[in-house]
């Protein structure tokens, strides 16, 4: 990864920080796929603190309502690791907050689409979850109202994403879509995982997840690179 505006120790220090990133990663997903409670207890909650630090050591400028919006997902990530239906619902109502920061700064760091554009690109997220509410209303009962705010969340701003991408398309703008598609895979396989307990969709949930927060980081560091660039001119 690149990591500009630090020298080259800061730039040892931010691999390092990447690395324990990666094994944690592999580590946790180890712990879900041998469905390990005690060890997911010890490797997910390292999950965004060590993001955060890798942010915080790598941006030349850190946004700290993202470093914010990370802990409350850090806090839901916690509270989804037990099954009980109300520690669920408190992780969902924390997740609701992590998602509005989210769109926040994705709204303040790129051209903002028209209302055509937008709702061309929020098309493909609508349908796949006017399906996956259909199966989510059969499975989540009480949950349901919180799951619908969530998806309708993300639709929104898939369709920020796809009409970003194809308006301006650039690198910042693919990870943007390609983070905002994973976050919305992991969304359908918390159904499947309940409609379908006896196969183990966890490991894989984890690694788009991770890998949504990873695109999203380096999303953020693009945009910071560009404010920079608009300063100097």
């Amino acid at each position: 990864m690149e990591a500009t505006g630090i020298n080259s120790s800061g730039r040892r220090f931010a691999g390092v920080i990447t690395t324990c990133l990666v094994a944690v990663a592999i580590m946790e997903m180890i712990a879900e796929y041998y469905r390990n409670v005690s060890a997911i207890l010890i490797f997910k909650p390292l999950l965004m603190p060590l993001l955060a630090l890798l942010y915080w050591q790598t941006s030349a400028r850190p946004n700290r309502l993202y470093l914010i919006g990370l802990f409350f997902c850090w806090m839901s990530n916690i509270l989804f690791v037990w099954k009980d239906f109300n520690f669920i619902v408190a992780g969902a109502c924390i997740l609701f907050v992590y998602r509005i920061i989210d769109i926040y700064l994705v709204l303040r760091q790129v051209n903002r689409p028209g209302a055509f554009p937008l709702f061309v690109g929020s098309i493909p997220f609508f349908f796949m979850y006017l399906y996956l509410i259909y199966v989510a209303n059969i499975i989540l009962g009480k949950g349901l109202l919180i799951f619908i705010i969530q998806c309708a969340l993300i639709t929104f701003l898939g369709g920020v994403s796809v009409a970003n991408h194809i308006l301006n398309p650039s690198n910042s703008s693919l990870r943007l879509l390609v983070s905002t598609l994973f976050f919305a895979v992991v969304q359908f396989i918390f159904v499947f995982r309940e409609q379908y307990p006896a196969i183990n969709f966890q490991p894989f949930a984890m690694a788009l997840f991770v890998s949504a927060q990873y695109l999203f980081y380096k999303f953020m560091l693009d945009g910071e690179a560009e404010s920079s660039k608009l300063d100097l001119q």
